[in-house]
């Protein structure tokens, strides 16, 4: 999961009070804030409202682990590649370019896969005319095509 400028990593962690479940590292230069155990659950203590963020940012992101689960169980590479790049290109205009901020090898691990086969899906997806890419740029050229691909209302 890719986080972004903000967002806590490590909280559950500070409030099971054991090792990070998982690795982290930056995808580029990044500053950090430390806070301790006791002086985090302090806060949380001293400051309900802290808590009722916290809750509401675990729970978005548990809601984004079960539609990764549900994607990852019950759609092909192609299709997520296609409603990813949907839910990065707000609907405005027929040909739409994006810059993925990300390299296609981290993009295919964050997709649960191997560079091969999302390299296969761009190129399938480019076949049928939904996008057209130049290595990190991707051109949205039929977004009703790319919905079909993702086999998605939007």
């Amino acid at each position: 999961m890719i986080m972004g400028p903000g967002e806590p990593v490590g909280e559950v962690a500070a409030l099971a009070g054991d090792g990070y479940p998982a690795g982290a590292e930056t995808l580029e230069t990044t500053e950090t804030f430390y806070i301790p155990r006791d002086a985090f659950v302090d806060l949380i203590r001293n400051q309900p409202e802290v808590a009722l963020r916290l809750l509401s940012a675990l729970s978005a992101r548990l809601r984004a682990f079960a539609s990764l689960i549900e994607d990852l169980s019950l759609k092909g590479v192609t299709e997520r590649v296609a409603a990813y790049l949907l839910s990065l290109a707000p609907d405005v205009g027929s040909v739409q370019t994006l810059d993925l901020v990300i390299s296609k090898g981290e993009l295919a691990e964050t997709m649960g896969t191997v560079p091969a086969t999302l390299s296969r899906a761009f190129q399938q997806l480019t076949r049928a005319g939904a996008i057209e890419t130049k290595g990190r740029r991707v051109i949205i050229k039929d977004r009703a095509s790319l919905r079909r691909a993702a086999q998605t209302r939007e």
